[in-house]
């Protein structure tokens, strides 16, 4: 027997807010496709863009912070936090802590993608440790009307 030692990402939404939404939309004529959390949309909106590993994703929505590390053999972990930042120091050190979780042997630069929050001043960021990219907030619902038209 082979055993994998690769790691992948999973998610479940909990069935009560899952059939809460589907009634609401279909309420008004729309019949949802897809959801999925803000950091699995991240995920899939990068999957094939990004090539090089080791790579951080970074979720910041109203309530919470999602951060994720993926090397080689996979996801290392994902960790939700429930607080929100203030700016990009902060982010910085959230960062660096998970960094003690998933990854303490890891050097040099660390790629980063961020969505949720906006670009700011970097200036009192070392800019060799972490390496910041800005991404748009992608979409969590994909949903169409009766008539199918596809809604974003």
């Amino acid at each position: 027997m082979e055993i994998s030692s690769e790691r992948h990402l999973s998610c479940a939404v909990e069935l009560q807010i899952l059939e809460s939404l589907t009634q609401a939309f279909m309420g008004v004529g729309i019949r949802i496709r897809t959801i999925q959390p803000a950091f699995v949309a991240i995920q899939r909106m990068l999957h094939k863009s990004v090539k090089s590993l080791p790579v951080w994703i970074v979720a910041v929505t109203g309530s919470s912070i999602t951060t994720g590390y993926k090397d080689a053999q996979g996801w290392a972990g994902v960790r939700v936090h429930q607080r929100v930042i203030g700016g990009i120091s902060e982010l910085v050190s959230l960062l660096q802590i998970d960094r003690l979780y998933f990854c303490p042997a890891a050097m040099g630069a660390q790629a980063v993608w961020v969505s949720g929050l906006e670009a700011g001043d970097d200036s009192g960021i070392e800019s060799g440790e972490w390496q910041l990219e800005y991404l748009r907030t992608p979409s969590f619902l994909t949903a169409e009307k009766q008539d199918s038209e596809t809604l974003a």
